[in-house]
């Protein structure tokens, strides 16, 4: 089965998370916080070589907290939810990244796909 939905550009993030939310079960302002998150990580470009991705820099913060209109104990809250999930992880570098399993990755169509394998053989033979 498949199925397919058109999206903006401007909005494809945001589409593609909340696909994903039937496996994250994530709030609606989880999905509002993780979804700026991975546009400034997909928007990242360092400045100088020698700088570190860091997702929860002071300005990173500060972006994402004034986009979605919200003060810094319910940020934290939420971000510490996104790492204690394995969605936000510390790079070899030091900073915050997004973990590489859960980008959206556009393929040469602009087209984001994914696919769901759900592997019942276990759960047969565990109920016999």
């Amino acid at each position: 089965m498949n199925f397919s939905k058109k999206v903006t550009k401007n909005n494809y993030v945001r589409e593609y998370i909340k696909v994903m939310n039937g496996l994250l079960d994530l709030t609606p302002r989880e999905i509002d916080i993780l979804t700026t998150l991975i546009k400034i990580d997909l928007a990242w470009i360092p400045r100088n070589p020698s700088e570190i991705k860091n997702l929860l820099s002071t300005d990173n913060r500060r972006i994402t907290m004034k986009e979605n209109n919200m003060n810094k104990s319910n940020f934290a809250k939420i971000i510490g939810k996104l790492q204690s999930m394995g969605l936000l992880i510390a790079s070899q570098e030091g900073g915050m990244i997004i973990n590489e399993l859960l980008k959206p990755i556009l393929n040469k169509n602009n087209k984001v796909e994914v696919a769901f394998t759900l592997d019942l053989n276990d759960a047969i033979q565990q109920a016999v």
